[in-house]
């Protein structure tokens, strides 16, 4: 009995004694997957280990930990209790944490008390704290006034937060930096751009913005990463440093419309109130170039035709885009001459041409969604486009017009001559083997389906060597004279 208990007590021991054994252990990637790291004591800068800004993933054990996303348990920490974090990019962690030392650690740790006015910020002129510095205990709206404009390269910030400024007299974009060491601003999109800063609690509550809606703006994905808040219309992000840089969003308190070009131009979206963790499911993945409250867009002009045609730079209605609702004899007029690869037609049927002046090779499309052109042979091809009623019915042919199939390229193969409508080139034992043609004396169109039905493109008078150029090899179901 007695040795029964003896083991108990011991086996007892041994478990309290492992309970007390602080531990963290960090993954380079989620899951608990890739290089590992093990800690048992503080460490102030993981970099030593070779593991600094890329742990993914975290199992706790013993006791919480307290991990820190700059040195020497500085700039945003978080306190992980015991337990399994399979995803640190939930907390806004992952690829982040540079220090990290246990609670018992932590709250041993006696700062010492902060004297009043003893608040204060050092900017380097170099990262890792070299080069030229300066102090500052008090705002400074413009620091061209102490020749430091704009070349901070690194900081430390203590006694309490300071405010830090793109733009003089706390414009532009403002960061607020928690008492710390920052050896690199540029991590922070901040590397020679601070022009004023301030204590935090210096700064006056922000006036009430004239409109309710804003949007911010993240450079990875699940709100992570650096990120820009904006309460008014921005023609161009680069003047902050964001063009083609946001990978999610949060839209509050009214609707946003986000361009892929400059001025608000090319392929806008309306972003919705609410939180948009991915952008690459909308096609805006770095993308975004301009924005501006949807309500500040001025509401389109009534279309004096009913059929209009959006040409995109890329397949899948993506990239810069046009919109015509007239004829466009010269696409270069405009800047978009041979840069289409996908096509929206509403409201009519359009006929796209590959040579100016609505000459060369033409087809026609009807209302539709073309994500790809170059199925049909017209990627980066289209030089003119005009709604088909606006084109000039052809002049009456000296003689009955006619089309001339051969089995082959070039000519070659068996052929079939016909002068009239053929709904079902089955019928002639000729459905899908066409592979080049003749049209002679007037216009037909040929159709991918029986009942001039499915793709149909309009040919003029001409010689057609190949039809895999036009994606019609093989393919032509039905033909018939095109309609003037």
């Amino acid at each position: 009995m007695n040795a029964i208990l003896r083991h108990a007590l011991l086996v007892g021991g041994l478990a309290i004694a492992t309970q007390a054994v602080a531990q963290v252990t960090f993954y380079e990637h989620p899951g608990f997957r890739g290089q590992s790291f093990t800690t048992d004591r503080q460490v102030g800068d993981l970099e030593r280990f070779g593991f600094n800004n890329r742990a993914s993933s975290a199992i706790v054990r013993g006791g919480a930990w307290e991990v820190c996303d700059a040195p020497a348990f500085g700039g945003r920490c978080v306190l992980l209790r015991p337990g399994d974090y399979p995803t640190l990019g939930a907390m806004g962690l992952n690829d982040s944490i540079t220090s990290v030392r246990t609670e018992a650690d932590r709250t041993a740790r006696v700062d010492p008390p902060v004297a009043p006015g003893s608040a204060q910020v050092t900017l380097f002129g170099r990262e890792n704290f070299q080069g030229r510095s300066i102090i500052a205990d008090r705002p400074i709206g413009d620091l061209a006034g102490v020749d430091f404009a704009d070349r901070a390269s690194s900081a430390v910030v203590r006694g309490g937060p300071w405010e830090v400024c793109d733009d003089v007299r706390f414009g532009g974009r403002c960061v607020i930096l928690r008492p710390g060491r920052y050896p690199s601003l540029a991590e922070m999109g901040l590397d020679n751009r601070i022009s004023s800063l301030r204590l935090a609690a210096a700064a006056p509550a922000p006036a009430p913005a004239p409109t309710a809606g804003q949007i911010t703006l993240y450079g990875r994905e699940n709100f992570e990463g650096r990120s820009v808040t904006a309460d008014r219309p921005i023609g161009d992000l680069e003047r902050v440093d964001f063009n083609d840089r946001a990978s999610s969003a949060v839209v509050q308190g009214g609707a946003w419309e986000v361009c892929d070009d400059v001025r608000f131009g090319g392929r806008c979206v309306t972003l919705r109130p609410g939180r948009y963790p991915s952008l690459a499911q909308m096609g805006l993945d770095n993308r975004i170039s301009s924005l501006r409250l949807a309500g500040a867009a001025p509401a389109p002009a009534p279309a004096p035709t009913p059929g209009q045609i959006t040409l995109y730079g890329r397949e899948n209605f993506e990239g810069r885009s046009l919109v015509a609702d007239r004829p466009i004899g010269d696409l270069e007029r405009v800047d978009f001459n041979d840069r289409a690869s996908s096509v929206v037609v509403q409201g009519g049927s359009w006929e796209l041409c590959d040579d100016v002046r609505f000459g060369g090779r033409c087809v026609i499309l009807r209302p539709g969604r073309y994500a790809s052109l170059a199925a049909m042979g017209l990627d980066n091809q289209v030089s003119s486009l005009r709604l088909v009623g606006s084109a000039p019915a052809p002049a009456p042919a000296p003689g009955p017009g006619q089309i001339t199939f051969y089995g082959r390229e070039n000519f070659e193969g068996r052929s079939i001559t016909v002068d009239r409508p053929i709904g079902d080139l089955e019928r002639m034992g000729f459905a899908d083997r066409a592979s080049s043609l003749v049209v002679s004396g007037a216009s037909w169109e040929v159709c991918d389906n029986v009942g001039f039905n499915g793709r149909c493109i309009v040919l003029r008078p001409g010689r057609y060597p190949s039809l895999a150029t036009l994606g019609l090899n093989d393919r032509i179901s039905s033909v018939r004279a095109a309609r003037e």
